[in-house]
Parts: structure tokens; C-alpha cells; sequence
């Protein structure tokens, strides 16, 4: 899920060092550091005390906002966010790039507190007290006006979670992870008619269209079974193509564009119904099951972080390297015990599926006449099964 975390409260309420002491300023965009960064610092009406300079860096903040947002970071926005319209600027880049919005909020923080802590800044960055009192006699008003949700700055830690856990999902009977699907419609019903059951949890890596012939019913396919409470999507670097058409934008794939699109578009595919779909996709699932700790991505990772919520959805979608690294392999050498990893997007040389290993390559070529890779996991351990492609008319790209 791609997370933007703007902190709100007066200069001196605590802020800065709430994201220092969680080691999160490498993901933090803070007005004060550029506002020292363009504009030198200023007199203030105390001998010996100057203040940075309170310039307009909107956009400069806007386009440092959006530099990250292209690449799914988590981000912190480190900022006093007085007002209504300071917070609401941000709103058509969380919407165009998906996000979701959460404030952490500081207006808790007494008044005086904030004011002694102030004191003891750097002189350079002090702020002067009109300010920081302007900022609490204009609190209750804003307050009222947000429209995301608000979160007190002491509950954030259980919020994100600093340390990722995994979620148990020991209720079901099974867990099904399906690979990449390509528009390949052929083995995908063929799986799905043997292997549904309602006791079991699915998971489709992503890549649910392109290269394939089957565009049209195969999204038909996915949104057909969006609703069921046990299966779960996540978002391929293909489905960063289909979210661009469902926005009115073009893509940035010719085989979207040339093909895909116009298929879509012949059949009249509701682009609503589409961007509903997309929305429930998410770009990683860490579970337990049976004492193993499973992480599912597109991309398929180096190693397990103890901070997921971290890792940008940019590198949880295409993974860790280019095609010819071998992941796999790096995973073996970097895993703990009982720990593994579920992901499709690239299989460079085609190597085979086995169970002997803590890293499963889901990634099959189907829509190249290979086959749709599904790994279940049991009380008694994994299992590998490959549906082949049986279409003949199957579009080999080579």
C-alpha cells in the first residue's frame, strides 16, 4: 500500500524528533530542511537568536512530493500544516498516484510544552513564539476541516507497525498463490474449475493482462471473482498500464497501447469498474501459516526487511535488480529459517519449478506457450502444480 504520513503541529511540538528517533528522515520530505536549504537565516527580536526563514517552498515541496510518489515510496511530510488548504494541496498527486493518506497529528502537545522545547533548538532554528502561538489559537478551526484520517501522534507506532508481522492465516485449509497470468485465459479457467474452494486462500501475483490474447475476459475473469473474501490481488508492473488507462492517460507500453487498449475499448469495458478493481490491489502480503513466514511480491525481494511498510511499492512490484538477477538464489543465501518468499514477474533462462527451495518462482511464460505456475501451501508443506497452455493460437512472441 503506498503511505503518506503528514505530520501536523506547531514548531517545537515534537515532530522532527519523533521521525529521527524511528529512523524515518530518510523518507521524510521537511519543510524546515529546505527551508534552510533556499532561504539563509534571519534575525530574530532576541539578541542571539535567528530563525529560518518562513519562504514559500510549496512547490518545491510539491515536486520533491511527486518525484517520490512515481517511485511508490513511504513518505513523511515534516511540517507545521496549519491550515486546511496546506494539507489539501498534496490531494490531486495522492489521487492520481493511489495513495493513502493519513495524518499524524501533534495538536495534543500542550501549548507550553511546545514553547520550552522551541527554546532549546539550535539557534538557527528557533521559531519565533507569535508563531507557534498563532498555530494553537487557529488549531480547533482546521481540525474540523480535515477530510483524512487523523491519527494522535502516540498511537502511529501500532498503526505502521515498526517491526513488520506477519499475518496468521492458519483458518484456512490451504493457501493457493497463482502466477503470472498474461491474458491467458485457457489455464486460468481450467485452475480455477479443478481447485476452488471456499476453505482455501488465493493469491494472484499480478500481470493479469497483456501479451496474451485474451485481454477482454480475462479482466472479466478477475472482476467476476473480486468480491469473494478469499482471494487476494496484487499489483504486477502490468497493471501500472491498465491503472493508466482507467485515468484517460496513455500508457507507457505499445504492447498496452497497440493491443490491450484497443481490445478493452472494442468491448466497451467499464473504465469505473476498472479503477474499483484496481483499488484493492496491494503490492505485498506477509503471512504465517503452519510455522512458516510467507512473503508474496510481483517482483520477488533479496531478503525479508523487518520494516516492510518501508520498502517502496516501486521495488515490491519489479523486485530487487533487473531480469538476469538471480533472486532466487540471493534469497537462499539471505533466509532465515522457515522463511520464504512467493513472487513471479521474471524467471530469466526459464528454471524449473521445485519445492527445494525457500524462494518459488511463479513465472511461467504461459502466454508464450509455457505454462500458469501455482504453489499451495498445506499443514504438510508446499506443493507445485503448472497448468500448460493448451491454447493453440497462443501469440509467441519469442
Amino acid at each position: 500500500m503506498k503511505q503518506l504520513y503528514i505530520l501536523k503541529g506547531a514548531h517545537g511540538s515534537g515532530k522532527t524528533t519523533f521521525l529521527k528517533e524511528r529512523g524515518l528522515m530518510p523518507y521524510t520530505i521537511s519543510q524546515e530542511q529546505l527551508q534552510m536549504l533556499f532561504l539563509a537565516p534571519a534575525l530574530g527580536l532576541q539578541k542571539g537568536k535567528m530563525f529560518a526563514e518562513r519562504g514559500n517552498i510549496s512547490n518545491m515541496i510539491l515536486n520533491l512530493l511527486e518525484m517520490r510518489m512515481q517511485n511508490g515510496d513511504t513518505i513523511f511530510i515534516d511540517g507545521v500544516h496549519a491550515k486546511v488548504s496546506e494539507i489539501q494541496k498534496y490531494h490531486s498527486l495522492i489521487v492520481q498516484y493511489g495513495y493513502e493518506c493519513v495524518i499524524i497529528d501533534f495538536s495534543s502537545v500542550e501549548l507550553e510544552t511546545a514553547l520550552k522545547q522551541n527554546r532549546l533548538k539550535d539557534k538557527m532554528l528557533v521559531t519565533p513564539e507569535y508563531l507557534i502561538e498563532q498555530y494553537y489559537n487557529g488549531l480547533e478551526t482546521s481540525k474540523k476541516q480535515l477530510n483524512y484520517q487523523v491519527l494522535p501522534y502516540y498511537e502511529v507506532d501500532d498503526y505502521f507497525q515498526l517491526i513488520s508481522k506477519p499475518i496468521k492465516v492458519d483458518r484456512y485449509e490451504a493457501i493457493v498463490h497463482i502466477g503470472d497470468i498474461h491474458a491467458t485465459l485457457e489455464p486460468l479457467q481450467r485452475f480455477w474449475k479443478e481447485s476452488y474452494h471456499q476453505n482455501h486462500f488465493y493469491i494472484f501475483t499480478g500481470d493479469f493482462l497483456d501479451r496474451g490474447l485474451d485481454n477482454v475476459d480475462t479482466l472479466k475473469f478477475f472482476l467476476s471473482i473480486q468480491r469473494l473474501p478469499n482471494v487476494l490481488f496484487l499489483e504486477g508492473n502490468h497493471e501500472g498500464y491498465l491503472h493508466q488507462w482507467a485515468h484517460n492517460q496513455k500508457s507507457r507500453s505499445l504492447i498496452f497501447e497497440n493491443e490491450t487498449k484497443k481490445q478493452l475499448e472494442s468491448a466497451f469495458v467499464n473504465k469505473k469498474e476498472v479503477r474499483r478493481f484496481l483499488r484493492k490491489l496491494k503490492d505485498h502480503f506477509y503471512y504465517e501459516y503452519a510455522g512458516k513466514k510467507v512473503l508474496v511480491t510481483h517482483g520477488g525481494l533479496s531478503f525479508i526487511p523487518s520494516r516492510l511498510f518501508l520498502t517502496s511499492s516501486e521495488q515490491l512490484i519489479k523486485g530487487v535488480g533487473d531480469f538476469r538477477t538471480p533472486i532466487d538464489s540471493v534469497f537462499d543465501e539471505n533466509t532465515e529459517e522457515n522463511e520464504f518468499q512467493v513472487h513471479g514477474h521474471r524467471n530469466f533462462g526459464l528454471k524449473p519449478f521445485t519445492v527445494d527451495t525457500s524462494s518459488f518462482n511463479l513465472e511461467g511464460a504461459v502466454e508464450n506457450g509455457g505454462a500458469m505456475r501455482v504453489l499451495t501451501l498445506t499443514k504438510n508443506g508446499f506443493h507445485t502444480r503448472e497448468y500448460k497452455n493448451q491454447n493453440e493460437k497462443t501469440l509467441v512472441r519469442g
